[in-house]
């Protein structure tokens, strides 16, 4: 999340010194955003395929040594079982409850870089519309364009 602070720095100091080369700006946030969700769905889906049945397996076999405390440890092989087969014997509510704020951390991410990609791709096609017409875009109103009533 640090990148998108970074982002607007960049865009902004192009963009001041240069405010012609807007396209050139709007094209590496959009390439920036894209890369971000790219990457934000990589971390999903390792943490939802393989973290999260580590930490599923671990807590299994914690309750397990909990219950019976004179057990055989056998941590390890209770988590290796559930990676392997990730059985969960509690009731629906329950399953759904507990995964329900890591699926709304994930989505509410994913929706924001998912806005940013479209926001910045789309003032990248209002900038290449315009060149396309002459028209000269800046993110900088001219001070001679300002009508006063």
């Amino acid at each position: 999340m640090a990148a998108h602070p970074s982002l607007a720095a960049v865009v902004a100091i192009s963009t001041v010194a240069d405010p012609n080369s807007v396209h050139i700006s709007w094209e590496i946030a959009t390439a920036v955003f894209a890369g971000l969700l790219i990457f934000w769905l990589a971390i999903w889906t390792i943490d939802r395929f393989y973290y999260n049945r580590l930490l599923i397996g671990a807590v299994i076999a914690l309750r397990e040594i909990e219950i019976h405390p004179s057990l055989v440890i056998t941590m390890s092989t209770t988590i290796e079982k559930f990676v392997a087969n990730p059985k969960d014997d509690r009731p629906f509510r329950d399953r759904v409850r507990s995964k329900f704020g890591v699926y709304a951390f994930y989505a509410l991410v994913f929706i924001a870089l998912s806005l940013g990609t479209w926001f910045c791709y789309w003032h990248e096609l209002q900038t290449r519309n315009a060149a396309v017409t002459g028209q000269t875009v800046s993110p900088v109103k001219q001070p001679g364009n300002q009508t006063t009533k």
